[in-house]
Parts: structure tokens; C-alpha cells; sequence
């Protein structure tokens, strides 16, 4: 009963903010520069309770951001929260805060939608890398969209830095090597331009590459519409944790290869993988919607 009489509220005070009202917050629209200098995954659109928000999508963060495209918030956003708060257009945000974000977050409180983890370490400053060859450690960079490169001995990204991969990016990697995270690796492509890992070779085939190799307790690896294949080990998690999703992991030897590790794998295309497409030890990830 108390959750029918909550439900009720809720959709009522939502309604109070009708399309008409756009007209208005267009107005007051203000348009934030994000950045962070953290490596961590956050629920995107959580802003409540101010400097302890709670991992939950709520009527108060409405309010908040309500608040804040009125002018009205005390203190204002911080670069944070504005980053945070960025989640319009769904699944693709735009780095401004406007009345769609607002929409949004709307529509993930009365839980017509989810809204995603996002890693903040996205905002760290970093160097765009020009397309070729990459070798060796990499510290604070971005491949950079629709460039083709290709690993022709190890990379590593380093402890308490981030790589961030852009959508269309494709990285092929040359016999017996790998990608190895200890820091932070953001991989989010689209469902039009996949980020692909990929073999060199004109005929490819499993076992082609080593995989990626996430083995640190303290690395961060987000992937979101990847294309993974013709690895040994298209993903191997020791000690760690990951989050894949929308993504197509395909004709590895093992397509994932998780140990001692947890995370989230969910709403993935994993098939013919020679060995297994999802091998676990002593690992207690989340699984869901994987075909």
C-alpha cells in the first residue's frame, strides 16, 4: 500500500513539470566543462544527498537538477556532479547540461529506463595518440576515434592512469601480445562505431593475439560496445573487476577467462569461442541478458 501511495506522489510532483516548462528552463540552460581526477565507476544522473549521493535514482536528484538549470541550487553543481549529471542524449551524453538531461532523468525515475555506470576517470586530461604503431606504457591517453592502431609489442597502461578509446577505433595487435590495464581503460563505443580489438593478420583466427589483461586489484576497466576476437583470452580478469556490455566477443579461445574476480557482464553477444565464452574460478560476476 505505501508503495502504491509513493508511486502515486511521484508521478504526480513529475507531472508538475510538463513540457510547457521547457520553455522556461531553456532560459536558465547552463552548459558545464566536466572534468575529474579520479579512476572510479558512479551510478550517472545520482546527485542526492549532496556530498554522500546514495547510488540510487530518485525524486531528489530531479529536484537537484531542477534546481540547478533554474539558478535556484545552493551551492551550485560542482564539476562532479555536473559530469554526473550529464546523461542526455541516453547512453550518449554531450558534456552540456540542458532541459534533456533533465527529461532523462525523469524517465529513469518513474523507471521507464536505467541509467548506466559511468567511469569518471573519463575526465582525466589526456593526450590524444596519432594512428600507427603503440608499444610499450602509456600513461593518461586516447585513441582516438574512427584511427586504426595496431600493438606491435605489449602496452601496458599504468597504475593510477587512464586510457580512454573512442568510438570507431579499431586496435589490432600483432602476434603474442597484449593489452595489460593496471590503471583505469575506458572502452565506450556506439552500436553504429564499435570499438573493435582485432587481429593483424589477412586471415584470422583464435589464439591470433594474447587478450586484455586486467590482473591489478586497483584497475578499472569499463567496455561498451566492443568488438573482441581472435584473442587467446579476449578478456583475462585476475583479482579485479569489469563491466562489459552491448558488446560482441567472438572466435577466441576463451571469450572471457575470470579468476578471483566479480563485475558485471550483461546484454553481450558471446558465440564461437573454441574453449568456453565465459570461463569462471572462484569469480562471482553478474550475468545477465548474454545471448
Amino acid at each position: 500500500m505505501g508503495s502504491t501511495v509513493f508511486n502515486s506522489f511521484l508521478k504526480y510532483t513529475l507531472s508538475l513539470c510538463p513540457i510547457k516548462w521547457n520553455l522556461v528552463l531553456l532560459i536558465f540552460i547552463c552548459f558545464f566543462s566536466v572534468s575529474h581526477s579520479q579512476a572510479a565507476l558512479k551510478q550517472s544522473g545520482d546527485l542526492a544527498p549532496r556530498g554522500a549521493p546514495d547510488g540510487l535514482i530518485t525524486l531528489a536528484d530531479y529536484l537537484i537538477l531542477k534546481q540547478s538549470l533554474t539558478n535556484t541550487l545552493t551551492p551550485a553543481l560542482s564539476d562532479d556532479e555536473a559530469f554526473i549529471a550529464d546523461i542526455a542524449p541516453f547512453n550518449a551524453s554531450d558534456s552540456e547540461l540542458n532541459v534533456a538531461d533533465l527529461l532523462v532523468l525523469k524517465r529513469a525515475v518513474l523507471g521507464e529506463i536505467v541509467l548506466p555506470m559511468i567511469e569518471v576517470s573519463t575526465a582525466i586530461p589526456t593526450s590524444p595518440v596519432p594512428a600507427g604503431d603503440i608499444s610499450g606504457t602509456l600513461e593518461n591517453v586516447t585513441l582516438t576515434a574512427d584511427t586504426t592502431y595496431t600493438v606491435v609489442s605489449d602496452v601496458t597502461i599504468s597504475a593510477d592512469t587512464v586510457m580512454n578509446i573512442e568510438p570507431g577505433a579499431i586496435v589490432k595487435f600483432d602476434s603474442n601480445t597484449k593489452l595489460i590495464v593496471n590503471g583505469a581503460l575506458n572502452a565506450q563505443g556506439t552500436t553504429i562505431d564499435p570499438i573493435h580489438f582485432t587481429s593483424t593478420k589477412t586471415s584470422p583466427k583464435a589464439n591470433d593475439w594474447t587478450g586484455i589483461e586486467i590482473t591489478n586489484s586497483t584497475s578499472e576497466a569499463v567496455f561498451k560496445h566492443v568488438v573482441i576476437e581472435y584473442a587467446s583470452k579476449g578478456l583475462n580478469v585476475t583479482n579485479s573487476s569489469i563491466d562489459i556490455s552491448d558488446s560482441e566477443i567472438h572466435q577466441n579461445a576463451y571469450g572471457l577467462y575470470l579468476k578471483d574476480s566479480s563485475g558485471t557482464i550483461s546484454n553481450n553477444h558471446i558465440h564461437d569461442n573454441g574453449t568456453r565464452g565465459i570461463y569462471l574460478t572462484n569469480s562471482s560476476p553478474t550475468i545477465s541478458g548474454n545471448t
